[in-house]
């Protein structure tokens, strides 16, 4: 092995000019793989934690005919969440903590402006345990009976400050129109626009009469110790559910959101796709400068086929040096994108000024932060050698199917 190594080390400086040329495309295509991983994953995290913070908790549990598609229609399915019930769900180790709420949908307007709005009310003591959305909010026993906070972002529409009465507005879960009058004590910044751009918080039993739902709520959200125990949690409690609350269903952060899902995994695939077609092109020129030192060195090689050399041998030789050379421009390559990594997954970039209030599929409206995994670089490395060693099969091939008489003529 150490022959073949140092032949093809040799063999690979001849031509150092081609060869540095050659590392190039395997240098930027490996850079902007590990930064584009990086990026995603840490987008990723960012969204899942997003969403696990901010709207859905680890879980929820439903009323069986609760109807997605409609999710914030006042008439859509609610149930009474008995003390057994939250008993049960809170006396299993998993669990961190739960909330009771009310989603619906109504108008909010200071008297003049009016837009449609996405409405929770929440327990204030329990929601802040298990949500983050107020943590930055005080005081802690808010919102109260009659109290509203406002997405930071919709206040942009409104010429209203802390203190000042807006008003609510829309249907109750019997078809009646109502609106209330309430008080804003504060403004709702997360970070996701999913919140920020359309949402308002009151107190759960404003929202209880606004909607006229005889005590009943939409959810029950749930919070565990791990993220990683979400599966086995959800399964207990689907066991559960089944034979005492069979009108009830349980649905994971995952289930919830799996049309976010869905254009993370997209967008991954093309994102990985198009660093991809670099590394190929990369591979080409791998494989162009393999065939030309084949042709520059036929002699070499009849000489050594004439001297007993294995057809094995000299694709062993070749396939080596292509390597060395894909090796050579990852390893480059992964040492700018480990500095490249470590900028993103600490500085970010700030992307409120790129994205404004537009929704783009990610629930992150402020800095992005990549992740910082060493991991994506030894992976794009493997990658790297094993796209290099397969580019030098061609030439290779070409080389031992050369004639010896035909070559030493």
């Amino acid at each position: 092995m150490k022959f073949f190594f140092n032949f093809a080390y040799k063999n690979m400086f001849r031509k150092k000019g081609r060869t540095m040329l050659t590392t190039i495309p395997i240098i930027a295509g490996t850079v902007l793989l590990v930064y584009t991983i990086s990026f995603i994953e840490g987008m990723n995290n960012m969204s899942y934690n997003n969403i696990i913070n901010y709207q859905t908790a680890h879980a929820k549990i439903f009323h069986r005919d609760y109807d997605f598609d409609k999710k914030g229609a006042n008439d859509n399915a609610t149930f009474n969440a008995d003390e057994n019930l939250t008993k049960y769900i809170e006396s299993n180790k998993l669990v961190n903590s739960i909330t009771q709420q009310i989603m619906f949908s109504g108008n909010l307007s200071d008297g003049i402006n009016k837009i449609p709005v996405l409405a929770l009310g929440v327990m204030p003591l329990s929601y802040r345990k298990t949500f983050s959305t107020l943590e930055n909010n005080t005081p802690i026993e808010m919102p109260g009976n009659g109290d509203i906070y406002i997405g930071a972002d919709l206040i942009k529409l409104f010429d209203l400050e802390e203190g000042e009465i807006c008003f609510l507005e829309g249907r109750t879960k019997h078809g009646a129109y109502d609106a209330v009058d309430l008080t804003c004590i504060g403004f709702i910044r997360t970070g996701n626009p999913n919140i920020d751009n359309s949402s308002v918080i009151v107190n759960i039993n404003t929202a209880k009469r606004f909607l006229e739902t005889d005590g009943e709520i939409t959810d029950i959200a749930i919070l565990l110790k791990s993220r990683k125990s979400t599966d086995s949690f959800v399964r207990q409690m689907r066991v559960f559910l089944n034979e005492y609350y069979p009108e009830l269903r349980i649905m994971s952060w995952k289930e919830e959101e799996e049309d976010f899902f869905a254009f993370a995994y997209a967008d991954q695939i093309s994102g990985y796709i198009s660093i991809l077609m670099v590394l190929i092109i990369a591979g080409v020129g791998i494989a162009n400068t393999m065939l030309l030192s084949t042709y520059e060195r036929l002699k070499e090689i009849g000489t050594m086929r004439a001297l007993g050399a294995s057809s094995r041998v000299i694709m062993q030789l070749f396939i080596t040096e292509g390597a060395l050379i894909g090796v050579l421009g990852a390893l480059i390559g992964s040492g700018l994108g480990i500095i490249m990594m470590w900028h993103a997954s600490y500085v970010g970039i700030d992307i409120s000024a790129m994205i404004g209030n537009m929704e783009w599929g990610y629930p992150i409206n402020t800095v992005v932060r990549g992740a910082f995994n060493l991991m994506i670089v030894v992976k794009t490395v493997i990658f790297t050698f094993l796209m290099a060693m397969v580019s030098s099969l061609y030439p290779a091939r070409r080389a031992i199917k050369e004639q010896i008489v035909k070559i030493m003529r």
